[in-house]
């Protein structure tokens, strides 16, 4: 990842250096009689596109890189997440958010994320704000909610809630 950062870094250097070059060489040859005002805008049309393209390609490679960079830091955020909650087997919201230096709609969002993923089966009783791991086949036997009892409907692809305390479970 950081090798691209680099060779993006590189890449842009490049195509400023060589457009720089080209204009410079091709305006001290006009400047001197050796070269015509034809022949610097040929030079400029076949110097420039490469230029850019040099400029371009290390452009997408450095966005690329942070995008990159990015996703890993998402990453390890949600893998802190479901190992403060394998540890613990429950989790208050806030110290999640704690534990990964987050906001509660950053570790929401990562929750949904996990369960789309289907690294995360459990249920979170949003009203308490507690995370709590269980086992699907677990949730799926009992069919009632595992905070206030009551029988639970389904949701949604993957989650159930409870109409009565609004305990959603993900499965």
């Amino acid at each position: 990842m950081e090798t691209n950062r680099i060779i993006g870094f590189i890449l842009i250097a490049l195509g400023v250096l060589l457009a720089l070059i080209g204009i410079s060489w091709g305006l001290t040859e006009m400047g001197s009689g050796r070269l015509e005002s034809s022949g610097f805008l040929l030079l400029m049309f076949l110097l420039l596109p490469i230029s850019v393209m040099f400029g371009g390609v290390g452009f997408y490679l450095l966005r690329r890189t942070g995008k990159e960079m990015q996703d890993m830091v998402e990453v390890k955020r949600q893998k802190k997440i479901l190992s403060a909650l394998q540890a613990q087997g429950r989790l208050s919201l806030s110290e999640a958010a704690l534990e990964v230096n987050g906001t509660l709609e950053q570790i929401r969002q990562d929750i949904y994320d996990l369960v789309g993923k289907g690294l995360f089966t459990g249920y979170i009783d949003w009203d308490a704000g507690i995370l709590y791991s269980r086992q699907a086949r677990e949730m799926r036997a009992g069919g009632v909610c595992p905070n206030c009892g009551a029988e639970v409907e389904l949701a949604g692809k993957g989650v159930i809630k409870c109409p009565y305390c609004g305990t959603e479970i993900f499965l």
